[in-house]
């Protein structure tokens, strides 16, 4: 065992960074394999819950629907792995009627009320449990008990589905959506001008995400620090200039798995124990209720609807929908993707290339940017060419947002700077935008395929 100070360890307990050495003549008893199958298994655990999160993979949607003796919440089949990295599958849909549970918790649902309130907070939180199956003859001592002679040899993975008063504990998950929340309203990124200082930059990542715990905080912390959204505060100015951007992420991204992470994980997960709770939330209830006149107990009120609220549910996108998403330009088809968003409240080059005035492509360009429709401008003799340009996510200008379109003769095309080329915009279409393209007043169609324009496009938000 490999670490900073001495850890003792005893031979009889199962450790999950201990595995067996197997030697020939090695008499294996049940410790022995009971000891291998947790370093295997808490090895998965860790790759889950380390490398991935934790939350819901798919399924497991929660709605309220009409029963038999009221509303029933209602959970679709899925599988989610638990704050511990174990992964939970709930084979079927699952239903619970309110009123029963209501009936059942008569006196805590009193309590959790707490006076005149009406309306109840219940969480769905999802479990992982496991059952012991099929028993086989074992061998043992004589004079035993027919029940003795019998032991479980499967343990089948199952689930449990809750209504509990409290939601369960996501602390870290909680701290990494404020964490990123906060990153991303603090910088501002600039097309021209320095970034500040490296160095204050990492300081204000540092200091907005140690959580108030002591000084210094514990690693882990000896007690919960406060919740996430009030301990990062409200947004600062964090000047960056997009060439230094990429640098200036990956030494934010660096801080807080290196120092900041650490701080906020559960004692549990960073000492490599089991959890006390391994519950995941799956949504919030708001019920309403009313007192029965008949019965006195609490049911559901017909006048009021069930709210389910699943905005502090953890999940996880699988790594194939992030790669389409960050590279994917092209819908089926090879037709343009749009929506590319605006930068909130700034400036952006959103499409940028080089493109031939007869209108075949140029290899890769930036935003997608390429000759759609190539005419000659109406007239004769002809004055101008037309060349009709689109980019992904194009959309008309407008209130949400502005173009700024710059081209060039590109100097390597093959014209000389004495042609005399003359670039101009002529108007946004449907598709894109149009530039009046002309050599000494005239087209360009006879020297098109020797012309080509250096073009880009940035878009601004009022």
């Amino acid at each position: 065992m490999s670490c900073f100070g001495p850890g003792p360890l005893t031979a009889t307990t199962l450790d999950p960074a201990r595995h067996v050495n197997y030697a020939l003549g090695m008499v294996l008893g049940e410790q022995d394999l009971t000891q291998e199958f947790t370093y295997h298994s808490r090895r998965d655990m860790w790759v889950v819950r380390d490398a991935l999160g934790y939350g819901t993979l798919w399924g497991l949607a929660v709605a309220v629907r009409p029963g038999t003796n009221g509303p029933e919440v209602a959970v679709a089949a899925g599988v989610a792995a638990a704050p511990s990295g174990q992964l939970v599958r709930v084979p079927t849909m699952q239903c619970a009627s309110l009123n029963d549970w209501l009936a059942a918790h008569e006196a805590d649902v009193t309590a959790a009320l707490g006076g005149s309130a009406t309306t109840l907070p219940l969480h769905v939180v999802l479990s992982y449990r496991d059952c012991l199956d099929e028993n086989v003859p074992i061998a043992g001592e004589p004079c035993r008990s027919e029940d003795g002679a019998l032991a479980p040899s499967r343990i089948v993975d199952d689930f449990l589905l809750e209504l509990r008063f409290a939601p369960p504990d996501q602390l870290e998950e909680d701290a990494d959506r404020a964490f990123v929340a906060w990153l991303r309203a603090s910088l501002h990124v600039l097309d021209a001008g320095a970034s500040m200082p490296l160095v204050a930059f990492v300081a204000a990542v540092r200091a907005v995400g140690t959580p108030a715990v002591g000084s210094p905080p514990a690693s882990p912390p000896a007690s919960p620090p406060a919740s996430p959204p009030s301990a990062f505060g409200p947004p600062v100015t964090l000047t960056v200039s997009i060439h230094d951007l990429p640098d200036y992420v990956r030494a934010a991204l660096a801080v807080w798995v290196t120092e900041l992470r650490p701080l906020w994980r559960p004692g549990w997960a960073s000492l490599g124990g089991p959890p006390p709770d391994d519950g995941l939330l799956l949504a919030s209830l708001a019920v309403p209720l009313v007192r029965d006149l008949n019965s006195a107990t609490w049911k559901v009120s017909s006048a009021g609807t069930v709210a389910v609220d699943g905005a502090r549910r953890p999940f996880l996108v699988p790594l194939r929908l992030l790669e389409e998403w960050l590279v994917g330009g092209q819908s089926a088809g090879g037709a343009p993707a749009t929506g590319r968003a605006v930068a909130a409240k700034g400036y952006s080059n959103v499409a940028a290339g080089i493109v031939r005035a007869d209108g075949v492509p140029q290899g890769t360009s930036y935003g997608g940017l390429r000759v759609v429709n190539v005419a000659q401008a109406p007239g004769s003799p002809s004055p101008a060419t037309l060349l009709t340009l689109a980019f992904d996510g194009f959309q008309p200008p407008g209130p949400g947002g502005q173009y700024v379109v710059k081209a060039l003769p590109w100097p390597g095309g093959g014209i000389g700077v004495g042609d005399a080329i003359s670039i101009a915009l002529d108007s946004f279409v449907a598709q894109g935008f149009v530039l009046r393209v002309s050599r000494g007043g005239q087209s360009v169609a006879s020297v098109a395929a020797q012309l080509l324009l250096m073009v880009e496009v940035s878009q601004f938000e009022p």
